[in-house]
Order: structure tokens, then C-alpha cells, then sequence
């Protein structure tokens, strides 16, 4: 009777030290990951949540008419043609 117990108390040991190797190597595996990516990361996420894109200067007439703009970076919704179809319809012709 004392031998079942003993391969099963033996099994648990193994399976136990396998589980904390595995969490070990997956909590190193990550830390490294993000020591990799951590230079490109902002410093505080405001910078993330409150971006504001710089405006374009538009110059208008006397009349009302568009002149000219003048920007660094202009960041405009694209329009609907310009997104992809998602999935399996964007690999099937019509």
C-alpha cells in the first residue's frame, strides 16, 4: 500500500517542480520582453491618452474662399475606400 502512495507523492513532486519551471521560465521570458520594448514607451500615458494632432493654418479670403493651409502633420480620417475589408472578403474578388 505504501508504494502507490510513494509514486504518487514522487509524481506531484515532478509535476510540481515542472509547474514552477514553466511559471519561472514564462515570468523571466516576459520580463524580458518588456525590458526590450521599454526604451519605446512613453514615459507617463498621458502622453498616449491626450494627444492632439497640430492643426493646419487655413488662410481665407474676404470672400470666403479657401486660400491656402499650411501644417506640420495633418491627421484626418481616411476615407471609407481606403479601409480594408475585414477577413475573408478582402481576399475575394466581386
Amino acid at each position: 500500500m505504501s508504494r502507490p502512495r510513494s509514486v504518487l507523492r514522487s509524481a506531484r513532486r515532478i509535476v510540481g517542480g515542472l509547474a514552477f519551471g514553466l511559471a519561472a521560465l514564462s515570468a523571466g521570458l516576459g520580463y524580458w520582453v518588456y525590458r526590450q520594448f521599454a526604451s519605446d514607451l512613453p514615459a507617463n500615458l498621458s502622453a498616449v491618452t491626450d494627444y492632439q494632432p497640430i492643426r493646419a493654418s487655413q488662410i481665407w479670403s474676404a470672400d470666403g474662399e479657401l486660400i491656402g493651409e499650411f501644417f506640420v502633420e495633418k491627421a484626418g480620417a481616411p476615407a471609407h475606400r481606403a479601409n480594408p475589408r475585414p477577413g475573408s472578403q478582402s481576399l475575394c474578388r466581386r
